[in-house]
């Protein structure tokens, strides 16, 4: 039978490959509407993977803003730990480079691309608040480095997989750094917690999309980890919620 939506067929076209691996997906649903085929082919799937994936590119752009600007707006980085937002850095690094030198689909690793320059203002801001100006040198000329190397593919695809499979301990030691301290202190400071419910929505997502998009199980285990720790800490800051801070509290005694 023709199908309904054979008019946007010229349009489609173009878009599609960016979509579906399999052409027949395209034909299945524009030309002929073959719904039983298209489900039958896991296209639905792929549909879902690429809408998904795109989605958390957008809003990956913003993810960490709210953070920036709460520490910007008061002027500290008060509870936020220079070592866990380090290894941030480093893990957004390696999955970006990862994603870029495998040549995986964008959808599927581009938020890392932003998460990566907005990680890369906190942890510059965090010595930069506590005028700390030789250790703020050193972060930015970090980041510099990192956002080259990746260009470049400075790096084997055989030392950039290690890297990632390397992400699993290391995410635990990162927010287990970041849980810890917000325990000690009773207070999660300047955390955000729309950028951790952010963080922690998406990374369930990449879950999905490491799986159908990208076929990834190293990537999917690295994502599914961090859903976990993310949402514990967002637990932390709703728990903590207008708890003071060990300072705020010496302050007003």
């Amino acid at each position: 039978m023709s199908s309904p939506l054979h008019i946007l067929d010229p349009l489609a076209k173009h878009i599609t490959p960016f979509i579906f691996e399999n052409p027949q997906c395209h034909d299945d649903i524009f030309q002929d509407f073959d719904l039983t085929s298209f489900f039958a082919l896991s296209c639905h799937n792929q549909l879902i993977s690429k809408a998904l994936g795109y989605a958390i590119i957008g809003g990956s752009m913003m993810v960490k803003v709210p953070q920036i600007l709460k520490m910007m707006n008061n002027n500290s980085s008060e509870g936020i730990s220079s070592t866990s937002t380090l290894l941030d850095l480093f893990m957004t690094f390696t999955t970006l480079a990862y994603g870029f030198t495998k040549n995986l689909p964008f959808a599927s690793y581009g938020d890392t691309l932003f998460v990566f320059l907005q990680t890369a203002v906190i942890l510059v801001l965090i010595p930069w608040y506590k005028k700390n100006m030789p250790l703020f040198l050193v972060y930015v000329a970090i980041s510099v480095f990192a956002s080259y190397a990746t260009y470049v593919k400075m790096f084997g695809l055989d030392l950039i997989t290690l890297f990632q499979q390397a992400q699993v301990p290391l995410v635990v030691i990162s927010r287990g750094i970041q849980i810890l301290t917000n325990f000690g202190n009773k207070s999660t400071g300047q955390l955000s917690g729309i950028t951790y419910f952010l963080s922690f929505a998406g990374c369930a997502s990449r879950v999905f999309t490491s799986l159908v998009d990208a076929k990834d199980n190293l990537m999917a285990l690295t994502f599914g980890t961090a859903t976990l720790l993310n949402g514990l800490v967002w637990f932390q800051i709703l728990y903590y919620g207008g708890a003071a801070s060990k300072d705020d509290k010496k302050k007003k005694q």
